[in-house]
């Protein structure tokens, strides 16, 4: 049985990340793809949650998503990669992202102010899923060609100074350790259970 907190040792703190060097570490676009991750982790709690009325859950991943992903990640985005991208093929897609982002923060709102908004819920998933994966997709490898090999491996490094000024020490890990405490509180630890 593998559990959340189990593929967290596994996977987490192990590795250092380097702005874009190839030896093994964590380049800039893989570090952006992996915060995705833990917000479709996010995700699946919101989806577990909301049928169970389970407001802690619902309330501890509100608060997750305001200080990680809104004011940590999307910050990043607006900050570093879309106003490289606002001039090119792209511009109408990182338009609509920002639009997203800007949604996004609202139904966080609702859901801090009431976490049995089923509603809000709803439109955040089904908002993010698709907005995680076109990131990952189109705007990211867009990015990483736009700024060059050295400004990228720079900015990786920026952004793992940033990550450590914005969610401490242990950054990502700990945010993702905080997931993983919800899914085991909220029954949903054991990646068996989305086998079909």
């Amino acid at each position: 049985m593998i559990v959340g907190g189990a593929l967290l040792a596994a996977c987490g703190g192990a590795q250092k990340k380097e702005g874009g060097d190839d030896d093994g570490g964590v380049t800039a676009n893989e570090d952006l793809m992996r915060e995705h991750s833990g917000l479709r982790r996010i995700l699946f709690i919101y989806q577990a949650a909301a049928p169970k009325g389970d407001d802690a859950s619902v309330l501890a991943c509100a608060k997750l998503v305001r200080r990680f992903v809104e004011d940590y990640h999307e910050h990043t985005e607006e900050t570093y990669i879309f106003p490289r991208l606002e001039t090119g093929t792209l511009q109408p897609l990182v338009a609509t992202l920002r639009l997203q982002h800007q949604a996004g923060r609202r139904l966080t709102d609702q859901l801090l102010a009431n976490p049995k908004d089923t509603k809000a819920i709803e439109e955040f998933i089904r908002m993010y899923q698709p907005h995680a994966a076109f990131e990952d997709t189109l705007v990211f490898p867009a990015w990483k060609k736009a700024v060059g090999k050295k400004a990228y491996a720079e900015l990786g490094e920026q952004f793992e100074a940033e990550e450590t000024k914005m969610l401490g020490k242990q950054g990502f890990e700990h945010v993702l350790a905080e997931i993983a405490q919800i899914e085991k509180n909220l029954g949903i630890a054991d990646i068996g259970i989305y086998t079909p």
